[in-house]
């Protein structure tokens, strides 16, 4: 049976690691026969291309005429604003990153499983914010390999490189362009402070026989059949090995991995360790574990368990009330920061504050009329 998913996430206006997430999943449960629907307050060219696409997106939640089957958040205003706006809706959290505020993983009842993409936004949700590993998932990036396809085989000898980040600078360009020159190695970049973003990067990656990346561009370069150093602004880490592959995937190829200096002696050590075989190998694996029909089946099963699971559970709007008062409270304990964040925090404040005060007799309500239902 169809479900319809609220899929709450914070900007769908460019091509950052949650956005390009938020736009394959869609695309994958419309395959799958079910209704997504993204919510998102700024929205800009992302949007628009996901509306062409038939996917509907929203700026406000008045817009969405039905009630969500299943509300599935990736930062934390959105999802909370989604979960009050819905009232009746279950809701998984999927966390992407390890250190930013708006990711931190609420404790809410309505939110019965928490997901990280990788190791340590796992240790985030579980060390220091405290949801329970039986509440916990490890679900990590998914690749469409029906657009990145395999490239021809490597060259005995690495020939071009290519630096993939959107946060990587021309500084940090010009360190890794004169380590491979030293090994006579032809560098380009793509990314947003090179001016060059690639809405297709796929049929780009497989001109490459080395890229430096991270987080999902890393995964779409292995997936395609580069060899893959993890780097990124002002920090690298090691060549993707078969060997330390487990470790190097949970970690997402992400920031626990870049753990050196981004310098010559560095790069060259791992340039040096380029192994056309060995990457072969570590391509075929990731081309498993990586498949975005099998991560998004793998959400797919825990929606299912979330619904039923919420389809025996009593609402307790005293509970959520609670809950939502605690949010506001570790918001407002984040207020001493830069103040571009100090602002946004305020903001949030204020609208979770308004929104409390709206909902709470319709939250009592809805929770009555579905236990009697």
């Amino acid at each position: 049976m169809s479900r319809t998913i609220l899929i709450a996430n914070c900007v769908l206006e460019g091509r950052s690691g949650t956005e390009m997430y938020t736009r394959d999943l869609a695309r994958e449960l419309i395959q799958m026969g079910d209704r997504p629907i993204i919510y998102s307050t700024q929205i800009g060219a992302l949007a628009a291309d996901l509306r062409l696409q038939s996917i509907p997106v929203i700026d406000s939640l008045d817009q969405l005429a039905e009630t969500p089957d299943l509300i599935q958040g990736h930062h934390l205003l959105e999802t909370l604003t989604a979960l009050l706006h819905f009232p009746t809706s279950p809701a998984i959290f999927v966390c992407h990153d390890a250190h930013s505020w708006h990711s931190h993983a609420p404790a809410f009842p309505r939110i019965y499983r928490h997901v990280a993409v990788d190791r340590a936004c796992y240790d985030r949700i579980n060390l220091t914010e405290k949801i329970v590993t039986d509440r916990l998932h490890l679900i990590q990036n998914g690749v469409d390999l029906n657009r990145f396809h395999r490239r021809h085989a490597l060259p005995k000898k690495p020939k071009r490189a290519l630096l993939f980040s959107n946060y990587a600078t021309k500084l940090n360009l010009a360190v890794i362009e004169h380590a491979c020159k030293a090994m006579e190695i032809k560098l380009d970049a793509i990314g947003a402070k090179f001016n060059s973003e690639q809405e297709n990067p796929e049929r780009l990656l497989t001109d490459y026989d080395i890229v430096f990346a991270k987080g999902r561009c890393a995964w779409e370069a292995i997936a395609v059949g580069c060899a893959v150093i993890v780097c990124d602004r002002d920090a690298c880490g090691e060549l993707v090995t078969t060997d330390r592959l487990d470790y190097q995937a949970e970690c997402n190829f992400g920031r626990r991995l870049l753990n050196r200096t981004l310098n010559q002696p560095n790069l060259l050590r791992e340039l040096k360790r380029y192994d056309a075989a060995n990457a072969n190998q570590v391509t075929n694996e990731v081309r498993k574990r990586s498949d975005l029909k099998r991560i998004t089946s793998l959400l797919s099963d825990l929606y299912d368990e979330v619904i039923l699971e919420h389809s025996q559970t009593p609402t307790s709007h005293q509970s959520e009330m609670h809950a939502a008062g605690e949010i506001l409270r570790w918001l407002s304990s984040q207020r001493m920061r830069p103040p571009r964040e100090k602002a946004i925090r305020s903001l949030a404040l204020k609208q979770m504050s308004q929104w409390m005060q709206t909902w709470i007799p319709t939250i009592r309500k809805n929770s009555g009329n579905r236990r009697s239902a």
